[in-house]
């Protein structure tokens, strides 16, 4: 059954977006590296976890502080 938004009755909803523009960011990278490590499967640009845990992969290897963590 679909609600009047045309999603799925008890479907979760968006709790943030995260643009490739942010990756890039926190990664040390372009933009458009940012894109092509995603279509490689290297990270779920969908899934937090994964974006910190490559980006601070990335940035370790230049011996920068990781992101996202306090």
């Amino acid at each position: 059954m679909l609600s009047r938004a045309g999603r799925p009755k008890g479907a979760e909803e968006i709790l943030f977006r995260l643009h490739y523009s942010k990756i890039a960011e926190w990664a040390c990278c372009s933009v458009s590296t940012a894109r092509q490590y995603a279509s490689r499967g290297l990270y779920d640009p969908r899934d937090i976890d994964s974006v910190l845990h490559w980006a601070n992969a990335r940035r370790a290897k230049r011996g920068i502080e990781p992101v996202g963590v306090e």
